[in-house]
């Protein structure tokens, strides 16, 4: 697929109808909108992904993804709300030039929408990611018959499209079947990162003229804060709400979180802790005597430059230390475990240096012995700078003290003043050897280690 030269639009076209009231003298009947079939299509070229939910296609110059929210199985009344969304990025090195716009588009036959141009569109610049999302409410149409057939259609130019296929009938007036659908919720989430996401469940179909309350359930939930094994926290987002202070449909607000949390970020996450890749959690919404709607949050756990790593699966990126000890320095590393190649600003980081002679001159050395030049290159494409040496005396009344160095993963970008000469990091787990060292103790030899990732 080459997105530059081609006009990529995504169109997602439905058609819907809905529960009508019945004719006067008949209002025992009612006409019922229910998902008969759904119909998948099949991948038609490499580099394309097809799920419930999104298309999608990648290359190496690129990517771009199309996504739409839960299509209900039964068609209220009152319509439902879809969310469409459109996201994309161009590798840098495909010029200067634009592509042009893609979108995705709603439309069809037997319903209205609100806004009437119903669409999400995108125009990717090279180097930058483009999204756009817009939600639309849709109503169907009044003049919808006994044995019409609706079919909504989700699909793309470059090929693959959903069909979900509707029966039409008469029948009578249902007792209430609470219906509930995801809207507006990211695709990816940063482990560690705040502040919490937010999406909504939208709900709809339940009683009304009653006192039994919504229940919002999450039964995989390993405590009351939202904690689940898996790493992802939903803080706040179970619980029970009155009808009367519902509107219907209804927007119920969740809260997430990818979990470790930062030191010091107050994140009660209780040892449970993300790995990068998919994630799911399901959630129940109930409502006596209007049944139960099961939905599934999907979200994929991405690793960002202050995540940390290694509570959920995956693999802790963790440099050695060397405790003090009599006739040894001591020292570790405080530094993120992932560092996006040629992204600026630099990562700050710091040696955390214990034990040093305080009754002498000898200052306190910190080194970097596998650099290449001056501005600390190594062959594995880091770039560390700050090694040296200092005094040690304005430290004498504390007992550590952090020496602060600069972490790059080459190449720079242009212009950014970054001497990387041929240095090249490539994805994956990279080493570099820090020695701190005073005269008269044993130098401390540790191993850095971080997770070089692609520039997002």
């Amino acid at each position: 697929m080459r997105i530059s030269g081609r006009r990529l639009i995504v169109a997602i076209g439905m058609a819907v109808g809905g529960l009508l009231a019945a004719p006067a003298g008949r209002t025992e009947q009612t006409l019922r909108i229910e998902l008969a079939e759904t119909v998948a299509p099949t991948p038609s070229e490499a580099g394309m992904t097809v799920t419930e939910g999104r298309i999608a296609f990648t290359a190496h110059f690129g990517e771009v993804e199309f996504t739409w929210s839960a299509i209900p199985k039964v068609i209220g009344p009152d319509g439902f709300t879809v969310t469409l969304a459109a996201r994309g990025r161009l590798d840098a090195k495909q010029g200067e030039s634009q592509s042009p716009p893609m979108a995705t588009v709603f439309y069809g036959t037997g319903f209205t929408t609100e806004p009437d141009l119903a669409q999400a569109e995108i125009q990717l610049t090279p180097g930058e990611e483009s999204r756009k999302t817009q939600e639309v409410r849709v109503r169907p149409d009044p003049g919808l018959k006994d044995g019409d057939d609706f079919e909504i259609t989700v699909g793309s130019s470059l090929g693959g499209i959903y069909r979900y296929r509707y029966r039409v009938g008469m029948g009578a007036a249902p007792g209430g079947q609470i219906t509930a659908q995801l809207v507006d919720c990211p695709a990816t989430i940063v482990i560690s990162e705040l502040p919490s996401l937010t999406c909504h469940l939208s709900i709809a179909g339940f009683r009304h003229n009653t006192a039994d309350p919504v229940q919002v359930i999450l039964p995989s939930a390993i405590d009351l804060g939202g904690n689940h094994g898996n790493g992802l926290q939903l803080a706040n987002s179970a619980g029970a709400l009155d009808v009367s202070r519902m509107d219907d449909p209804h927007l119920w607000s969740l809260t997430l979180f990818a979990c470790p949390g930062q030191k010091g970020a107050g994140v009660n996450c209780h040892d449970t802790g993300a790995a990068p890749g998919p994630l799911s959690v399901p959630i129940v919404v109930r409502q006596e005597g209007a049944g139960e709607a099961q939905v599934m949050l999907a979200i994929t756990a991405v690793a960002g430059r202050n995540s940390v790593l290694g509570k959920g699966g995956g693999e802790a990126v963790t440099s050695t230390s060397v405790a003090a000890a009599p006739g040894q320095i001591g020292a570790r590393i405080d530094c993120p475990g992932t560092i996006f190649i040629s992204a600026l600003p630099s990562l700050n980081c710091h040696v955390v240096i214990t034990g040093w002679r305080k009754d002498t001159a000898d200052p306190v050395r910190v080194l970097f012995p596998e650099s290449l030049d001056a501005f600390g290159n190594h062959a594995n494409g880091l770039q560390l700078s700050g090694q040296g040496e200092e005094d040690h005396f304005e430290w004498d009344n504390d007992e550590s003290h952090d020496w602060g160095f600069f972490v790059f993963a080459c190449p720079g970008q242009s212009s950014t003043g970054a001497d990387c000469f041929d240095s090249t990091a490539t994805p994956g787990i990279k080493t570099a050897r820090v020695v701190v060292e005073q005269d008269g103790l044993a130098a401390a030899e540790l191993e850095f280690r971080i997770d070089a990732q692609p520039h997002p």
